[in-house]
């Protein structure tokens, strides 16, 4: 019974540490330079952790989704959740793609390995960056690019929130940015 309940404040408290990065995720700009840029792990060189590329964002993804585990997660589990998120080649992922994949989230020191186990877990930071780069990119970069290159808005919602009209404000004004850049049609 105690046994149990100690794995179940665990669960809940990896669980609020997601939630709270979901609320307050963040990344700095050395830590988005960084992350693509290659890491070395003792004498090896890794490769980055490139977020632009589809099978890292299934790997970032589930790494997010197995953060509450209370006991962390293994290779085998990254892989089956990996799968998960994945839509196309899925079956070509494994537990091999997976521990390469895992490799470069320990060199960016993103997932640490629970000593004298074969499972890992991810910090609470790193959590904090993960969702940070995922927010920034689907609910940041893609609308304002998006808005960016439309030569007309779309329809505003029926009730317009502050973060609606601040959303269109920044759009506005990234339109008009790209076009004295010439980026924007």
């Amino acid at each position: 019974m105690g046994a149990m309940l100690s794995r179940m404040r665990q669960t809940r408290l990896n669980f609020s540490h997601v939630l709270q990065a979901l609320a307050h995720g963040c990344v700095g700009s050395r830590q988005l330079d960084a992350l693509p840029a290659p890491s070395a792990c003792g004498a090896k060189r890794i490769a980055g952790v490139d977020l632009q590329k589809p099978r890292m964002q299934a790997v970032a993804s589930a790494v997010i989704g197995l953060a509450a585990a209370p006991d962390g997660f293994t290779v085998e589990q990254l892989a089956e959740q990996t799968k998960r998120h994945r839509r196309r080649r899925a079956r070509r992922y494994g537990q091999r793609q997976a521990a390469y994949d895992l490799k470069k989230l320990r060199a960016k020191g993103l997932v640490e390995r629970i000593p004298k186990t074969r499972r890992y877990r991810v910090r609470k930071r790193s959590i904090q960056t993960l969702v940070g780069w995922f927010i920034l990119r689907e609910k940041v970069i893609k609308p304002v690019l998006d808005a960016a290159c439309r030569p007309r808005p779309g329809r505003p919602p029926n009730c317009p929130t502050q973060l609606d009209q601040d959303c269109r404000d920044l759009q506005r004004k990234m339109r008009t940015t790209l076009q004295h850049l010439h980026f924007a049609a």
